[in-house]
């Protein structure tokens, strides 16, 4: 990438106050132009990176293993 960048990681399972957080995150990190990046699961990763997207921020995914099992 380049440049700094903010890690967003978490529960899958949040309460709507955990919701609001992440995606309050993903929007801070927009607007202060730094990327958001994460494993994208279900939950506070999901949540923080649509909170970027949102703010017209970037959003990077890190897979845990390959896009195609040989």
């Amino acid at each position: 990438l380049g440049t700094d960048g903010i890690g967003i990681v978490g529960s899958r399972n949040l309460a709507p106050e955990g919701e609001a957080v992440a995606s309050a995150i993903g929007r801070s990190a927009a607007a202060a132009g730094l990327p958001v990046i994460s494993g994208v699961a279900r939950g506070a990763d999901r949540i923080g990176m649509e909170g970027s997207l949102q703010r017209g921020g970037q959003a990077v995914g890190v897979l845990a293993h390959p896009l195609v099992r040989t």
